[in-house]
């Protein structure tokens, strides 16, 4: 199954191969290239990441093929090697014949398999589980949607095909409830909405910033953020105090407004934040590299 870095034949190049293979697969290729996947090796937050921690760990999932212009690319998922001899080209069950090269059917590439060893995985040399990097699978599985494989959500049918854009599907994951619970309190319900996963998932500095904001005639008298996500202990070697993203089940979050006025409009928006590193004193002093808006409104 795909994975960080497979191990290469010396006369296996990475961008002809992957270039061979964007030639016959033209609209699949399309999609991989406006994805994440394409863009892994590009991603200025990694590449930040990886000037002040040149790790190999790091390279082997964002340029497995060390060829930095491939990325993730179609070869990294679809072309496996067995003691450095390529064998085929990687797919699942289903497809005609005819192809002009071998095919290799596996039904576990339909499946969560397939993306697990670059989507679950622990930092190195890390024995236990007490922090895993990404646990996304190990969410899946207990989530109400462990019967669906990742692919139904993340690959969903177009054109006779799984679309290879990798949506991370974000925007409107969550539903937000507000209501006042008396005149110094307001109550947001965050509800994900079929998520599949914990949200946020992906690595440990990924969290939610869910903010209020209390605003008379165009001004912000008052601003409120609480962050959902995995809550360091602040000791070394990193650890986790505290988890509280969402998994099936809704999360109140709630906010105090003593001395807003009750003519006051409530601001709300939750928002996914892509964390660099985190703050030294707390959580306010993170560094953001990212953001995207989840779900905004008013009360």
């Amino acid at each position: 199954m795909p994975g960080p870095k497979p191990p290469r034949p010396s006369t296996f190049v990475a961008a002809a191969e992957n270039a061979a293979c964007e030639g016959c697969h033209v609209e699949i290729a399309r999609e991989w290239q406006t994805s994440m996947h394409r863009e892994a090796a590009h991603d200025p937050i990694y590449l930040r990441a990886l000037a002040r921690e040149p790790l190999t760990f790091c390279r082997d999932c964002h340029e497995p093929e060390v060829d930095r212009e491939v990325g993730v690319g179609c070869v990294t998922c679809h072309v496996p090697t067995e003691a450095n001899e390529t064998k085929g080209v990687l797919a699942g069950t289903s497809g005609g014949s005819g192809a002009p090269h071998a095919v290799l059917r596996d039904a576990r590439f339909s499946t969560d398999v397939a993306c697990a060893r670059c989507h679950e995985f622990r930092f190195p040399k890390q024995r236990d589980d007490w922090a895993r990097m990404q646990s996304t699978i190990s969410e899946h599985l207990r989530s109400r949607a462990k019967e669906r494989p990742c692919q139904s959500c993340h690959m969903p049918l177009v054109a006779g095909h799984r679309s290879h854009r990798f949506d991370a599907l974000v925007e409107g994951s969550v539903a937000v409830t507000a209501r006042r619970l008396d005149d110094e309190r307001v109550s947001l319900t965050l509800t994900p909405r079929d998520v599949g996963h914990a949200f946020p998932t992906g690595d440990l500095f990924r969290r939610v910033a869910v903010t209020l904001d209390a605003v008379i005639d165009g001004r912000v008298l008052r601003s409120s953020t609480r962050w959902l996500g995995r809550h360091d202990t602040g000791n070394e070697p990193f650890g986790i105090a505290d988890d509280d993203r969402l998994l099936d089940a809704p999360i109140d979050v709630i906010f105090h407004l003593s001395g807003v006025p009750r003519r006051a409009t409530l601001v709300y928006r939750v928002v996914l934040e892509r964390v660099e590193h985190p703050g030294e004193h707390d959580e306010h002093d993170a560094v953001i590299g990212g953001t995207t808006l989840v779900t905004s409104g008013h009360l």
